[in-house]
């Protein structure tokens, strides 16, 4: 089942398109139903095992964040159902990644798992890359999923790829996190296809146009290759130092004397007046002025509504588009952080903090006693998340991306909770074996 919700989350936009009565989206109903029947094995699985099952040392701060979810439900003037929609978008979906560590108990079949979810990643990068590539062959509804709108810049003819995984944002957020997966994966051993996939999942970032995650995927790139790279030339070194000179003296200078006759040649200005550059970075275009002038009115907003409410927020569902507070006052469309703040107040930033805080833990215990590959690129990507972009998108909480990121947790903590248990049974056994009355 776990397989079926990471193929039913990229094909989703594919999903969509089938017949359905106004304000269903398919897609949704197949990804629910697919969550729900991973909770219900998730359960009957920890019957099975009396209460024996494997449980990510993370599961009682998930709690927390539900109980502080639902207690701050009955807070503030928006509609009951639509408060209930948030909580399932935000909240119950990480019910998928607990679902994931407990029904999923062979080590072997969670990293299945994660592989399938990669090679999904892969094939969408391509897909998106094609989507910028081809805009303007394809049909509309291969350029943008009926549930989203299509971005692109004033004065261009750019169309932002968003792999018909929801707004391009949301994508962008899809693309880092698995970018993180396969150059995790690339510095614990060198291959040809591993260096293939980062390179499309790194192109396929820039065909989104998302300012935060370009500057993510050059850090989380940074983070897991560099040391990877100083790590191979020590190695090398021992084993050659003609080559050894060769990857750390020629190849430096060469680039260089390289960088230096394109600066000669004008080429710097050149890039620097494109619109990756220029316009988006730089600031030129007015669609992009007008996106960072926006984001800085989100701050301002959020920050009058926390001190207006600093514990409890306006209320669950005040900062949407639909919401009876859109109506008479400016909400914040961006910007998860800001959003949880306006929302729920410190409460309920508190709860997703200590969550994030603690699966982060997790990982880094992972990394430290297994040096487990998808637990480095997990911590890389959670770091950039919850660090960077939640406080300036609000991808976070874009279903394809909260999902795909929860049922990774769920796989890969999964090793952690499993990894204790055999040593605490390991443990028992041994003082069982000591506390044994001797035959002689």
């Amino acid at each position: 089942m776990a397989a079926g919700l990471i193929a039913a989350v990229f094909t989703s936009g594919i999903i969509n398109l089938l017949p359905a009565p106004a304000g269903i989206a398919p897609g949704s109903l197949v990804i629910d139903a697919l969550v729900m029947m991973m909770a219900l094995a998730a359960v009957a699985e920890t019957i099975r095992c009396r209460g024996r099952a494997v449980v990510p040392a993370w599961l009682p701060l998930f709690g927390l964040l539900l109980a502080t979810y639902l207690a701050l439900l009955p807070h503030g003037p928006e509609a009951f159902p639509a408060k209930l929609l948030d909580l399932r978008s935000q909240v119950l979906y990480i019910v998928a990644g607990v679902a994931v560590a407990i029904a999923v108990p062979r080590s072997s079949d969670r990293r299945m798992l994660v592989r399938v979810a990669m090679w999904s990643a892969l094939a969408s990068a391509l897909f998106g890359i094609c989507q910028f590539v081809f805009r303007g062959v394809l049909p509309v509804w291969l350029l943008h999923p009926a549930d989203a709108d299509l971005f692109g810049y004033w004065g261009t003819d750019i169309i932002r790829s968003n792999g018909l995984l929801g707004n391009t944002i949301v994508y962008a957020n899809v693309l880092v996190l698995f970018l993180a997966l396969w150059a995790a994966q690339l510095a614990v051993g060198f291959s040809w296809r591993r260096l293939a996939a980062v390179c499309v999942l790194f192109a396929a970032v820039l065909t989104t146009f998302s300012r935060i995650a370009i500057v993510g995927a050059v850090a989380v790139c940074a983070v897991l290759l560099i040391p990877a790279l100083l790590r191979w030339g020590v190695r090398l070194r021992r084993m050659n130092r003609g080559a050894a000179w060769g990857l750390f003296g020629v190849l430096p200078a060469s680039a260089a004397l390289a960088g230096l006759a394109l600066g000669a040649a004008g080429a710097f200005d050149r890039v620097a007046s494109s619109f990756l550059i220029g316009d988006l970075f730089l600031n030129r275009n007015p669609s992009v002025q007008a996106s960072t002038a926006i984001h800085n009115d989100f701050i301002d907003v959020a920050w009058r509504i926390l001190a207006q409410s600093p514990l409890v927020g306006e209320g669950i569902h005040t900062q949407r588009a639909d919401s009876i507070n859109a109506r008479t006052s400016v909400v914040i469309l961006d910007g998860a952080a800001w959003q949880v703040l306006a929302e729920g107040g410190l409460l309920l930033f508190a709860a997703f903090a200590v969550l994030a805080a603690a699966v982060a833990l997790v990982l880094v215990r992972l990394i430290k006693a297994t040096g487990h590959f998808a637990a480095a690129g997990l911590l890389a990507f959670w770091i950039y998340e919850f660090c960077a972009a939640v406080f300036v998108n609000s991808a976070l909480f874009g279903k394809a991306s909260f999902l795909l990121m929860w049922v990774l947790v769920g796989a890969v903590t999964a090793e952690a909770a499993s990894r204790n248990r055999g040593q605490l049974n390991g443990t028992l056994t041994h003082r069982s074996i000591q506390d044994a009355p001797s035959s002689s």
